[in-house]
């Protein structure tokens, strides 16, 4: 109760919060009107830059601390509902276990940029329980490890499990995601893919054009963009219903454990977006890639076929065991299953 002594607190107007300009440097005089004076520009630039690398909860320290932003503003966006039951829906999923046991596959695919993933899952539906089968790969140039030295370990550790891939070369992230697809479209099982539409000129090429044989090629109409933003939330919903139900069951992998905790939701009227911008620096690419695979699987797509190419080959793989064991015949099942498969995809 000095009355010698006013207190004045410098904020944003709330135009520039909504428009995320208090998030310019160039803007942080703002609140600091002392900048240059008591408060020391190039200190508050580099705190800024810190706090971009190590995630989301040090940029909400530096916004309440550094720029007057309220922390109830700052964390608008919230955790993802289907981050609590995530690791509860984790099976041993991989991509051969779904072609195996589904009647029908979608695929999905978001990110690709240099400093980011390009993120695939794959979705199949169970032939005789209905259960979704979820399987996530990812990919990174090595420049990203050097632009996010702080997310390096993360990620040798992610392609140390088989889940991430490391490239050198520019395409060969496309190229690779284009042989999964050509794989699952060789079991005869797989229905469409839906990609992030303002990001899809590379992949829809690799399909389109095929293999390096020009085999493999997929249809222009069975390469779907996927509607982002409030368009995805029920998409977004269907998952973390599915996912709290066990209706979804996942690889269990680490990186999408990182990927889905990453997972901001923020509200857009009556609906919720999960967007890049909302989560930060953490990487959600693969997971974006899935919910436009729920998107597809939702719409509830006929059988592709009774038996999967797989399934066939497998059985006949097992009559020409026995047969070759009876015969004293060395006989290597899954070599043979493996080349058969290729043939398909093929066409020889």
């Amino acid at each position: 109760d000095d009355p010698a002594f006013l207190p004045i607190i410098y904020e944003f107007p709330k135009h520039m919060i909504e428009k995320k300009l208090h998030l310019v440097p160039a803007n942080f005089y703002i609140p600091n009107p002392n900048l240059g004076a008591s408060v020391d520009e190039e200190f508050l630039k580099r705190e800024f830059k810190k706090a971009e690398v190590e995630g989301l909860q040090s940029m909400q320290s530096f916004l309440a601390k550094h720029l007057n932003i309220q922390i109830a503003t700052s964390m608008k966006a919230q955790r993802w509902a289907g981050a609590d039951f995530w690791d509860e829906a984790a099976g041993k999923v991989t991509l051969d276990f779904i072609i195996e046991k589904s009647d029908v596959i979608e695929i999905g695919g978001d990110g690709g940029g240099l400093d980011d993933l390009l993120g695939l899952t794959v979705l199949g539906r169970d032939s005789e329980t209905g259960a979704w089968y979820w399987w996530s790969h990812a990919w990174c140039h090595a420049i990203a490890l050097e632009r996010r030295k702080s997310e390096a370990p993360k990620y040798h550790d992610f392609a140390a499990d088989g889940d991430l891939t490391i490239i050198d070369e520019i395409g060969q992230d496309v190229k690779q995601f284009g042989d999964i697809v050509r794989k699952c479209d060789a079991s005869g099982l797989l229905d469409r893919i839906g990609v992030d539409p303002s990001g899809i000129g590379a992949i829809v090429d690799e399909l389109e054009n095929g293999d390096e044989n020009g085999e493999g090629k997929i249809e222009h109409d069975r390469i779907v963009g996927i509607s982002q933003g409030w368009r995805l939330n029920s998409a977004i919903k269907t998952t973390e219903r599915k996912v709290a139900a066990r209706e979804i069951i996942h690889d269990g992998s680490r990186m999408m454990a990182w990927c889905v905790g990453n997972a901001r939701v923020e509200p857009k009227g009556n609906a919720i977006l999960i967007t890049k911008s909302a989560s930060g620096t953490g990487k959600i690419d693969p997971l974006m890639a899935g919910f436009s695979t729920v998107a597809l699987m939702a719409m509830n797509p006929e059988a592709r076929q009774a038996e999967s190419s797989y399934n066939k080959i497998s059985r006949d793989a097992d009559k020409l065991a026995i047969e070759m064991q009876e015969r004293g015949i060395i006989f290597d099942r899954e070599k043979w299953v493996k080349d058969k498969m290729m043939n398909r995809m093929t066409g020889k």
